[in-house]
């Protein structure tokens, strides 16, 4: 085993837990990514323990949970001068270096890093971001949404504006070929964090991965009758602002898979270039890939569309670790895990000893040893007070709590993986839904999260919103209201639904 050897941290933005060949999905062409199982460990339930995309990325950055790092949405930040694997790892030797989506606050905030090579989202300044920053000098300052058109058009399926050499996940991949050109003679490790911005939407694949998959091959998403007695109140605004709340036609969601899939078969084919760069350069066997994604999506399950919420279809993501010098190929581990994990995990690999406070579990015992411990129990949370939701599961059973709605989710993902029956006011298993809702309450209490409990129960708000969203989320409403109006903030032209939400 290498002492310090080289790490590579893949992330993918809004990748469902399903959306891998090797893993079981028969409809998906992802190469590169079969590969990157074959040669390692499959961690096959993996969660965001916050499922939006800021705290989920500062869960992996810091090792903090979200009541412990205090980001559990998008507008919350943490304190600059909190320790980061990228810091602990720079302390350690360590050149570390961005490339692609961050979505750090501030945008330009290293948190350790040495470099930042960003591709945002949704970029304030065209001078904060290296790819708008390349694509204008290039010509295509035209093309104002290069990552897809929002508002109506969210999660409308769409071919890119750019070509595909100039789209992000082709730069996403071509600067990060560059970087590990740039490292290969170098005897200082690295930490090197790519961030692909998609399959997030808009789904806009550039020509010819538009045309790769047929909407009709297409599995449906799961439609189970009276799928909104379920809806916690994130399901109801993430349908009104996305424009998807009527949606109800079939061929159309289809469509949407055919081009999520291609979303993610694009950055396949840059992981095969990665893959290769790292192999021609002698990287390979000195370097730890790990990859995972922030969330997942909805796509239409349950009817639903977008993150923020605890279904599988939104908070379960794919997670794998190859180092085929010291971990085992081909293999999968069942026992849940999260983002929180990865820090201690990459520390611990890289032979770096950090003393402080660690709230994920190191997964390299796990990985070496199938009969080694495993948690219990997974917690998570999404928001705070009136918009908040808690989750807590072990390995047989999901609870889940909206605290908008006051209302209990409870689901057996194994008799039930699809997570069509909602058990919360059944009888027959009122004690294990008391159990899980009990170690919830529980683990909050020892965390100091005390804004989610009074005593042995959630505490209680009111959420002003709920019923707005309950209203307007009639098919036949085609009012301006809780929609999503967001166009490119850099053009200074953007109105955004965000900022009347709260």
């Amino acid at each position: 085993m290498i002492k310090n050897p080289n790490v590579l941290l893949i992330t993918t933005d809004q990748q469902r837990f399903d959306s891998i060949a090797a893993l079981g999905n028969s409809k998906i062409k992802t190469p590169n990514l079969d590969k990157l199982v074959k040669n390692g460990v499959a961690f096959t339930r993996a969660y965001s323990s916050c499922p939006e995309c800021v705290p989920a990325r500062i869960t992996i950055k810091t090792g903090m949970p979200p009541w412990r790092s205090g980001s559990t949405n998008n507008g919350e930040k943490i304190k600059p001068n909190t320790d980061t694997l990228m810091s602990v790892l720079a302390k350690g030797g360590y050149h570390t270096q961005a490339i692609g989506k961050m979505h750090f606050i501030p945008t330009r905030a290293k948190f350790g890093f040495k470099e930042m090579w960003l591709s945002e989202e949704v970029p304030i300044k065209a001078s904060e971001d290296e790819f708008l920053t390349e694509l204008i000098k290039k010509g295509y300052g035209h093309a104002e949404e290069p990552h897809g058109m929002r508002s109506f058009l969210y999660y409308v399926p769409q071919v890119s504006q750019l070509p595909e050499k100039l789209h992000t996940t082709a730069w996403t991949g071509r600067k990060t070929v560059e970087y590990l050109a740039r490292r290969k003679k170098s005897k200082q490790p690295f930490f090197l964090w790519t961030s692909f911005i998609k399959p997030h939407p808009p789904f806009d694949p550039p020509v010819p991965f538009n045309s790769m998959y047929n909407p009709l091959d297409m599995d449906l998403p799961i439609q189970e009758k009276d799928a909104d007695k379920n809806y916690t109140f994130w399901n109801y605004c993430q349908n009104r602002y996305k424009w998807m709340e009527s949606n109800r036609n079939d061929v159309f969601k289809q469509a949407q898979k055919a081009f999520y899939y291609a979303c993610i078969s694009f950055v396949d084919k840059q992981l095969g270039l990665i893959f290769e760069a790292l192999k021609k350069n002698g990287q390979l066997k000195n370097t730890v890939i790990v990859f995972t994604a922030d969330h997942g999506e909805y796509l239409g399950d349950h009817f639903c569309y977008g993150k923020r919420g605890f279904q599988d279809s939104a908070a379960r993501v794919p997670f794998i670790i190859s180092y085929p010098a010291y971990l085992p190929k081909n293999k999968r581990v069942e026992a849940p895990v999260g983002h929180a994990d990865i820090m201690p995990t990459i520390l611990s690999l890289c032979n770096l000893d950090y003393r402080k406070p660690q709230y994920g579990w190191d997964l390299t015992p796990k990985m070496k040893n199938p009969f080694s411990s495993a948690r219990k129990y997974f917690y998570a949370q999404y928001n705070r007070k009136g918009y908040a939701i808690y989750m807590c599961m072990d390995s047989k059973w999901k609870y889940i709590y909206d605290v908008a709605g006051k209302r209990e989710i409870f689901y057996n993902f194994i008799k039930d993986p699809k997570e069509i029956t909602n058990l919360a006011g059944k009888t027959k298993y009122r004690k294990e839904k008391l159990r899980l809702k009990q170690e919830l309450i529980k683990h909050f209490k020892e965390q100091g999260n005390f804004e989610a409990i009074k005593g042995t129960e959630f505490r209680s708000y009111a959420n002003k919103n709920l019923k707005r969203y309950k209203n307007l989320s009639g098919i036949n409403n085609n009012s301006k209201d809780g929609r999503l109006f967001q166009y490119a903030l850099w053009t200074n032209r953007n109105s955004d639904m965000w900022s009347s939400l709260m």
